[in-house]
């Protein structure tokens, strides 16, 4: 069988010289044509039947066979038409919204779209519907927290395919680098300091052993405070200019801070901004209490 170029022959001949048709399907499949124009394809039997054996398809297995692998991954899944209707929903994308899958069916995905993020997230599959371009992005979860996802947007036959990884532990490892790193720029040069994280608004976030002794607090305490009500009154116009970010990520100053709550005592304090895996940004800080090193 060839599909160089079809033989043709017109609706009128078909049924006025069916023998003569037979006698060409012999040669191969033959192009209908009705006043000029393409209508089907007729092929011979032979023919036919090879196509099938070249598709070799057992819908029912593959979707048996696709359910499976649907159902046994963690990866959240989700199929949507091209109106973005549920297609199907799998076991760990139910599960973690708390859903039952069938009801879902044949619904819109907008009614799933609860969160800003959720928003976001549709804003992306539909440019993929439009564009026919995989995209792939991470995200924090709107739904819970301190978890992280991967998603990838993908063409699928009729549709799109969304597919969503909790890449959290992935994520907290490289913040942890990300802060130890941060520290240490912080800290290089300086002896016997103390060191914490401070969030954009310079409140606590992480306290060291070291940092608690000099404030002579614990960490529940020293948690969610300002580094601003450690500092003399004089110095904190100079701290709050630290916690800007339109300038040097590394900053540093000498101030006055309460020494265990009781008296003043010079130090440096040095920060060193940084970006976490969740896009917030933070400060390691360290804090060198000058009449200690003395």
């Amino acid at each position: 069988m060839t599909n160089a170029s079809l033989q043709s022959v017109s609706s009128t001949q078909l049924v006025r010289d069916l023998p003569g048709v037979k006698q060409k399907l012999d040669l191969g499949p033959l192009r209908i044509t009705s006043h000029g124009r393409d209508e089907f394809v007729l092929v011979g039997i032979d023919d036919f039947d090879r196509m099938q054996n070249l598709v070799g398809v057992d819908a029912k297995r593959i979707e048996s066979k696709l359910d499976t692998v649907l159902e046994s991954i963690d990866t959240h899944v989700l199929l949507l038409d091209k109106d973005l209707n549920i297609r199907r929903a799998n076991r760990a994308f139910c599960d973690y919204f708390d859903y039952d899958a069938q009801p879902l069916i044949g619904t819109s995905v907008t009614n799933l779209m609860i969160t800003p993020t959720d928003q976001y997230i549709f804003h992306r599959i539909r440019s993929v519907l439009e564009s026919g371009a995989p995209e792939r992005f991470e995200l924090p979860s709107s739904h819970r927290l301190n978890r992280y996802f991967s998603h990838l947007i993908t063409p699928w036959p009729n549709g799109v395919a969304y597919f969503a990884h909790d890449v959290s532990d992935r994520t907290e490892a490289r913040d942890l680098e990300l802060a130890s790193a941060a520290k240490q720029t912080a800290i290089r040069g300086l002896l016997g300091v103390a060191v914490g994280n401070l969030d954009p608004q310079g409140k606590f976030v992480k306290s060291s052993a070291s940092l608690q002794a000099l404030l002579n607090s614990s960490a529940e305490q020293i948690q969610g405070s300002s580094v601003l009500s450690i500092v003399d009154p004089e110095y904190r116009s100079v701290v709050q200019d630290m916690l800007s970010f339109t300038d040097a990520p590394f900053k540093t100053a000498d101030i006055r801070y309460l020494h265990k709550g009781m008296e003043l005592h010079k130090a440096r304090l040095s920060l060193s901004a940084y970006q976490t895996t969740h896009n917030n940004l933070e400060f390691a800080m360290a804090l060198q209490d000058f009449e200690i090193a003395a």
